[in-house]
Protein backbone atom coordinates (compact mmCIF):
# COMPACT_ATOMS: atom_id res chain seq x y z
CA UNK A 1 0.00 0.00 0.00
CA UNK A 2 3.00 2.31 0.36
CA UNK A 3 3.53 4.90 3.05
CA UNK A 4 0.41 6.48 4.47
CA UNK A 5 0.70 10.27 4.65
CA UNK A 6 -2.35 11.50 6.52
CA UNK A 7 -1.17 15.10 6.91
CA UNK A 8 -3.93 17.69 6.89
CA UNK A 9 -6.76 15.30 6.03
CA UNK A 10 -9.94 15.55 8.11
CA UNK A 11 -12.65 12.87 8.15
CA UNK A 12 -16.19 13.77 9.18
CA UNK A 13 -19.85 12.90 8.81
CA UNK A 14 -21.30 15.45 6.41
CA UNK A 15 -24.12 17.56 7.79
CA UNK A 16 -27.10 18.62 5.67
CA UNK A 17 -25.39 21.84 4.59
CA UNK A 18 -22.35 19.89 3.39
CA UNK A 19 -24.39 17.64 1.09
CA UNK A 20 -23.84 20.33 -1.55
CA UNK A 21 -20.07 19.81 -1.23
CA UNK A 22 -20.61 16.06 -1.49
CA UNK A 23 -22.69 16.46 -4.65
CA UNK A 24 -20.14 18.69 -6.37
CA UNK A 25 -17.32 16.34 -5.43
CA UNK A 26 -19.17 13.32 -6.81
CA UNK A 27 -19.94 15.16 -10.02
CA UNK A 28 -16.31 16.20 -10.62
CA UNK A 29 -14.99 12.74 -9.79
CA UNK A 30 -17.47 10.82 -11.93
CA UNK A 31 -17.22 13.24 -14.84
CA UNK A 32 -13.43 12.92 -14.72
CA UNK A 33 -13.75 9.13 -14.94
CA UNK A 34 -16.28 9.31 -17.77
CA UNK A 35 -19.03 7.74 -15.66
CA UNK A 36 -21.51 10.61 -15.57
CA UNK A 37 -23.32 12.61 -18.24
CA UNK A 38 -22.87 16.38 -18.08
CA UNK A 39 -25.70 18.21 -16.33
CA UNK A 40 -26.28 21.90 -15.86
CA UNK A 41 -26.30 21.73 -12.06
CA UNK A 42 -22.77 20.25 -11.88
CA UNK A 43 -23.81 18.22 -8.85
CA UNK A 44 -24.79 14.61 -8.26
CA UNK A 45 -27.22 13.93 -5.43
CA UNK A 46 -30.39 11.88 -5.33
CA UNK A 47 -33.29 11.09 -3.04
CA UNK A 48 -31.33 8.49 -1.14
CA UNK A 49 -29.10 11.21 0.31
CA UNK A 50 -32.04 12.40 2.42
CA UNK A 51 -33.41 9.08 3.65
CA UNK A 52 -33.34 7.89 7.27
CA UNK A 53 -30.29 5.84 8.02
CA UNK A 54 -28.18 7.50 5.31
CA UNK A 55 -25.27 9.94 5.52
CA UNK A 56 -22.12 10.76 3.59
CA UNK A 57 -18.60 10.62 4.92
CA UNK A 58 -16.42 13.50 3.79
CA UNK A 59 -12.64 13.79 3.68
CA UNK A 60 -11.15 17.27 3.42
CA UNK A 61 -7.58 18.28 2.69
CA UNK A 62 -7.52 21.40 4.80
CA UNK A 63 -10.74 23.08 3.61
CA UNK A 64 -10.91 21.31 0.23
CA UNK A 65 -13.32 18.35 -0.10
CA UNK A 66 -11.33 15.51 -1.69
CA UNK A 67 -13.19 12.28 -0.91
CA UNK A 68 -16.65 11.02 -0.06
CA UNK A 69 -18.59 7.80 0.47
CA UNK A 70 -22.29 7.34 1.21
CA UNK A 71 -23.16 5.01 4.09
CA UNK A 72 -26.62 3.48 4.33
CA UNK A 73 -28.01 1.24 7.03
CA UNK A 74 -30.89 -1.03 6.05
CA UNK A 75 -32.95 -3.34 8.23
CA UNK A 76 -34.00 -6.47 6.33
CA UNK A 77 -36.87 -8.49 7.79
CA UNK A 78 -37.21 -11.88 6.09
CA UNK A 79 -36.27 -10.42 2.72
CA UNK A 80 -38.27 -7.20 3.10
CA UNK A 81 -36.28 -3.94 2.98
CA UNK A 82 -37.72 -1.84 5.80
CA UNK A 83 -36.49 1.57 4.66
CA UNK A 84 -35.26 1.05 1.06
CA UNK A 85 -32.23 3.13 1.96
CA UNK A 86 -29.93 2.24 -0.94
CA UNK A 87 -30.35 1.77 -4.71
CA UNK A 88 -28.32 -1.44 -4.51
CA UNK A 89 -31.34 -3.24 -3.05
CA UNK A 90 -33.38 -2.49 -6.15
CA UNK A 91 -30.67 -3.11 -8.74
CA UNK A 92 -29.49 -6.40 -7.22
CA UNK A 93 -32.68 -7.56 -5.45
CA UNK A 94 -32.83 -10.89 -7.28
CA UNK A 95 -29.25 -11.92 -6.48
CA UNK A 96 -28.85 -10.91 -2.84
CA UNK A 97 -27.17 -13.64 -0.72
CA UNK A 98 -29.81 -15.93 0.78
CA UNK A 99 -28.42 -15.63 4.32
CA UNK A 100 -28.88 -11.86 4.13
CA UNK A 101 -32.56 -12.30 3.31
CA UNK A 102 -33.34 -14.61 6.26
CA UNK A 103 -34.57 -13.33 9.63
CA UNK A 104 -33.73 -9.82 10.83
CA UNK A 105 -30.48 -8.45 9.44
CA UNK A 106 -28.68 -5.13 9.67
CA UNK A 107 -27.01 -4.40 6.34
CA UNK A 108 -24.42 -1.65 5.95
CA UNK A 109 -24.02 -0.33 2.41
CA UNK A 110 -21.14 1.75 1.09
CA UNK A 111 -21.83 3.56 -2.18
CA UNK A 112 -21.20 6.70 -4.21
CA UNK A 113 -17.45 6.40 -3.55
CA UNK A 114 -15.68 9.39 -5.10
CA UNK A 115 -12.25 11.05 -4.93
CA UNK A 116 -11.52 14.48 -6.38
CA UNK A 117 -9.42 14.45 -9.58
CA UNK A 118 -7.00 16.97 -8.05
CA UNK A 119 -6.49 14.95 -4.83
CA UNK A 120 -2.79 14.80 -3.94
CA UNK A 121 -2.94 11.37 -2.29
CA UNK A 122 -5.75 9.23 -3.65
CA UNK A 123 -4.56 6.05 -1.93
CA UNK A 124 -4.68 7.55 1.56
CA UNK A 125 -8.07 9.16 0.99
CA UNK A 126 -9.44 5.83 -0.29
CA UNK A 127 -8.11 4.04 2.78
CA UNK A 128 -9.59 6.67 5.12
CA UNK A 129 -13.01 6.28 3.55
CA UNK A 130 -12.82 2.50 3.71
CA UNK A 131 -11.69 2.57 7.33
CA UNK A 132 -14.53 4.94 8.25
CA UNK A 133 -16.95 2.62 6.48
CA UNK A 134 -15.77 -0.45 8.44
CA UNK A 135 -15.72 1.46 11.72
CA UNK A 136 -19.29 2.63 11.12
CA UNK A 137 -20.54 -0.85 10.20
CA UNK A 138 -19.09 -2.24 13.40
CA UNK A 139 -20.36 0.67 15.51
CA UNK A 140 -23.94 -0.07 14.42
CA UNK A 141 -23.43 -3.83 14.79
CA UNK A 142 -24.12 -4.56 11.14
CA UNK A 143 -24.53 -8.21 10.22
CA UNK A 144 -23.51 -7.68 6.61
CA UNK A 145 -21.53 -5.21 4.56
CA UNK A 146 -22.40 -4.38 0.95
CA UNK A 147 -20.72 -2.18 -1.63
CA UNK A 148 -20.60 -1.68 -5.37
CA UNK A 149 -17.29 -1.77 -7.21
CA UNK A 150 -16.09 -1.53 -10.77
CA UNK A 151 -14.21 -4.50 -12.18
CA UNK A 152 -10.81 -2.85 -11.85
CA UNK A 153 -11.36 -2.31 -8.09
CA UNK A 154 -12.73 -5.72 -7.14
CA UNK A 155 -9.41 -7.12 -5.95
CA UNK A 156 -8.99 -4.15 -3.61
CA UNK A 157 -12.37 -4.84 -1.98
CA UNK A 158 -11.70 -8.56 -1.82
CA UNK A 159 -8.25 -8.15 -0.28
CA UNK A 160 -8.82 -5.30 2.16
CA UNK A 161 -12.49 -5.64 3.08
CA UNK A 162 -12.77 -9.44 2.72
CA UNK A 163 -15.69 -8.99 0.34
CA UNK A 164 -16.97 -11.49 -2.21
CA UNK A 165 -18.20 -10.40 -5.65
CA UNK A 166 -21.49 -11.74 -6.96
CA UNK A 167 -20.21 -11.60 -10.53
CA UNK A 168 -23.28 -9.92 -12.06
CA UNK A 169 -22.25 -6.35 -13.03
CA UNK A 170 -25.16 -3.96 -13.49
CA UNK A 171 -25.66 -0.26 -14.13
CA UNK A 172 -26.30 1.88 -11.09
CA UNK A 173 -28.79 4.78 -11.30
CA UNK A 174 -27.30 7.86 -12.93
CA UNK A 175 -23.97 6.25 -13.87
CA UNK A 176 -22.66 5.08 -17.22
CA UNK A 177 -20.66 2.00 -16.20
CA UNK A 178 -21.64 -1.35 -14.73
CA UNK A 179 -20.79 -2.14 -11.13
CA UNK A 180 -20.54 -5.45 -9.31
CA UNK A 181 -22.07 -6.03 -5.90
CA UNK A 182 -19.64 -7.19 -3.23
CA UNK A 183 -20.62 -8.38 0.23
CA UNK A 184 -19.10 -9.59 3.48
CA UNK A 185 -20.26 -11.31 6.67
CA UNK A 186 -19.32 -8.74 9.31
CA UNK A 187 -19.44 -11.25 12.16
CA UNK A 188 -16.88 -13.42 10.42
CA UNK A 189 -14.73 -10.76 8.77
CA UNK A 190 -15.09 -7.54 10.80
CA UNK A 191 -11.95 -7.96 12.90
CA UNK A 192 -9.90 -9.06 9.90
CA UNK A 193 -11.05 -6.01 7.96
CA UNK A 194 -9.80 -3.63 10.65
CA UNK A 195 -6.54 -5.53 11.01
CA UNK A 196 -5.86 -5.12 7.29
CA UNK A 197 -5.47 -1.34 7.47
CA UNK A 198 -2.04 0.23 8.08
CA UNK A 199 -1.50 0.69 11.81
CA UNK A 200 -0.43 4.30 11.30
CA UNK A 201 -3.79 5.00 9.70
CA UNK A 202 -5.90 3.31 12.39
CA UNK A 203 -3.89 5.07 15.13
CA UNK A 204 -4.46 8.43 13.42
CA UNK A 205 -8.19 7.69 13.13
CA UNK A 206 -8.43 6.81 16.82
CA UNK A 207 -6.65 10.04 17.79
CA UNK A 208 -8.45 12.40 15.40
CA UNK A 209 -11.93 10.82 15.52
CA UNK A 210 -12.29 9.61 19.13
CA UNK A 211 -16.09 10.03 19.14
CA UNK A 212 -16.72 8.50 15.73
CA UNK A 213 -18.70 5.48 16.95
CA UNK A 214 -20.97 7.59 19.16
CA UNK A 215 -21.55 10.16 16.39
CA UNK A 216 -22.61 7.63 13.76
CA UNK A 217 -24.82 5.85 16.29
CA UNK A 218 -26.60 9.16 16.92
CA UNK A 219 -26.97 9.81 13.20
CA UNK A 220 -28.47 6.37 12.62
CA UNK A 221 -30.53 6.14 15.82
CA UNK A 222 -33.79 6.47 13.88
CA UNK A 223 -33.26 3.07 12.21
CA UNK A 224 -31.31 1.18 14.87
Amino acid sequence: MGEVMVGAFVVSVANREEVADVGRLRYCAYRGDGMLVVNGSETFVDGYDWRPGVFSMLVRDGELPVGTLRFSLEIVEDGVFTYDNAPEFGVFADVMPAAMMSGRQRVAVGGRFAIAPECRDRSTVALLLMLAQVRTARAVEADWGLATARGSHLRFYERLLKMTALGVPRRMPGLEHAYDLVYSDMHRNGEACLAGFPRKLTAWFEERCPDWDEEVQRRLANVL
